[in-house]
């Protein structure tokens, strides 16, 4: 119940944040008519949390004082007025923007329990961040400067706000026949906030917007980054961002030098070559093309280009930053982190084994068509798009079942740390198989390149391992009962979620509004990853400062 109430309290925080940012929003814009239905129906959503955060805390014992306290919670309740009387859409609509108004003011109370020294924590700020900039997305993506139609529906507008912060790439509506020039530009934009964030935003809010990180917190980001000390962490930071655009702006090159002859405008052809550099080196799957890049089955150039831009995306800054100091710098205290290795061992040996088995099981199959090499790079560049990115030459539903659960596979081992990338990361799947393999061969410890692995990263490889197990399991029961949809079909888009890759077999439209806002927070799990969500949520132990006495269990 403690849990459920510091989740309570956090979600209250953050919800209210979001109100008053809706509201400001709205009285900025000021909405046409058409509008309104759009507008009334985010509304909704945030009336039905209050109502589900009211009734829990009146079931909560120790909270039965609440109302006493906060008496216009009562208006939570206020949307079902229309059941009651006769009233238009644009005066519910004002009388809920004052309903929220005043369960804001309410609530308002409720920041210090996200604001305060000792609940503000990287994790907190993390959750938040993506959370307030999918939701700001979806009503920037909802105006009518953003769409080339008609208004689509709300959580249209938030699925694919959260597919873009969240670097997933799954999409309820066509990019280039649902968005204008303007909401592609905001689209690249979320994207790009997306792909930096979990590259070094979590670094620079421990180091400089807060002054409350312990020194074990500085001593692991320093760790984690390959870095010395502070100061080198801050160029290691400053260098995050300037690669990044290196390569964005390298793969835009060279896609403007292969699409030359298909394009008539300049503009045109850079905006798409932009478009899908960044798209590819932030993972996100987002293409401008209809049916991916389908278009590029023939086409090697296109493909290279655009696996090696995943490939450098997937690894993650601090591999890259590691590699950089250690062979091109070749600074001599900079040696090659055991983190550095795992990484590179594990993502070579995972795409050589996936390129493998696509090529054997699909070369008469979905791979049927085009000379050997094709078949050959295809197939490899599934397999490097399989893991992180999303993008795909060909159409998945031609794939057998064996090579869709293997997919499967994939994208839920996703990318490395500090990468652009989800799933549970190649340093725990390289952890989880070195200590199967060597718990086997009857080893005490664990022992990867000459280094012991410690204990404690052994245990949160094996706890993030089973908490996603645990959450698509979750998940992909919930949408299979709410859902009419085949149950391979399903599954593939879960774990394509939580993944954050974005390869679907077609299904992500078919989804009801539930189904699909059930999609969104297993997007946001698997951005942030189960194990930081669940810190989130969570207050941190204090260790035991005494010993158990220690007993054998038999497993076998």
């Amino acid at each position: 119940m403690n849990v459920l109430l510091r989740l309570f309290n956090l979600t209250s925080a953050i919800v209210a944040v979001l109100t008053a940012t809706l509201l400001v929003l709205e009285l900025v814009f000021q909405f046409a008519a058409d509008n309104i239905p759009f507008y009334l129906n985010i509304h909704y959503l945030f009336f039905l949390y209050f109502q589900i955060d009211l009734v829990f805390r009146i079931a909560h014992k120790s909270r039965r004082h609440f109302l006493i306290k906060h008496p216009t919670d009562f208006v939570a309740f206020l949307p079902y007025i229309h059941f009651f009387t006769e009233i238009s859409q644009s005066t519910l609509f004002f009388w809920t923007q004052m309903g929220l108004l005043l369960l804001f003011a309410g609530r308002i109370s409720h920041t210090r329990f996200f604001f305060k020294s000792e609940s503000l924590k990287p994790p907190h700020i993390l959750l938040f961040f993506f959370v307030a900039i999918a939701f700001i997305g979806s009503l920037v993506l909802g105006l009518p400067v953003s769409l080339n139609g008609p208004v689509i529906p709300y959580i249209d507008a938030l699925f694919m706000s959260t597919s873009a912060v969240c670097v997933t790439g799954l999409v309820t509506q066509p990019v280039l026949d649902t968005f204008s020039l303007f909401g592609q530009i905001v689209l690249l934009i979320i994207i790009q906030i997306g792909g930096l964030g979990i590259l070094g935003f979590s670094a620079i809010l421990a180091l400089f917007l807060t002054q409350r990180v312990s020194a074990s917190d500085r001593q692991m980001i320093q760790e984690n980054y390959a870095t010395m000390n502070s100061s080198e962490l801050i160029r290691a930071i400053y260098s995050i961002f300037v690669y990044t655009l290196v390569f964005e702006g390298i793969g835009t090159l060279c896609f403007m030098v292969m699409w030359y002859p298909h394009y008539d405008s300049l503009g045109s052809l850079f905006y798409h070559s932009l478009f899908h550099s960044i798209s590819s080196f932030c993972n996100a799957g987002f293409s401008l093309f209809s049916n991916s890049f389908e278009l590029f089955y023939h086409s090697p150039g296109t493909l290279i280009v655009s696996g090696i831009l995943i490939i450098i995306g997937g690894l993650g800054f601090p591999a890259i930053f590691n590699l950089r100091n250690r062979f091109i710098n070749r600074d001599s205290h900079f040696q090659l982190k055991l983190q550095t290795r795992i990484i590179l061992i594990t993502t070579g040996a995972l795409i050589a084994f996936g390129a493998f088995c696509f090529i054997v099981f699909e070369f008469g199959n979905a791979l049927g068509y085009g000379t050997l090499m094709d078949r050959i790079l295809n197939g490899l560049y599934l397999s490097v798009s399989a893991r992180t990115a999303g993008f795909t030459s060909f159409d998945l539903n031609a794939l057998s079942t064996g090579s869709i659960l293997l997919l499967c596979v994939l994208m839920f081992i996703g990318a490395s740390p500090g990468s652009t990338g989800g799933g549970i990361k190649t340093t725990t799947f390289g952890i989880l198989m070195a200590t199967v393999v060597q718990t086997i061969r009857g080893k005490g410890s664990i022992f990867v390149s000459n280094r012991k692995i410690p204990e404690y990263n052994i245990f949160n490889a094996f706890t993030i391992f089973f908490l996603s197990i645990g959450v698509v399991l979750i998940f992909f029961i919930i949408l299979s009962t709410i859902e009419s949809i085949p149950l391979l079909p399903l599954f593939f888009e879960t774990i394509s979620a939580f993944g954050t890759v974005g390869l679907s077999l077609g299904i992500t439209s078919d989804l009801s509004s539930a189904g699909k806002l059930f999609i969104i927070i297993l997007m946001f799990v698997g951005r942030v990853g189960a194990l930081t969500f669940a810190f989130a949520l969570t207050q941190k132990k204090k260790p035991y400062k005494y010993a158990l006495p220690e007993e054998r269990v038999l497993i076998v």
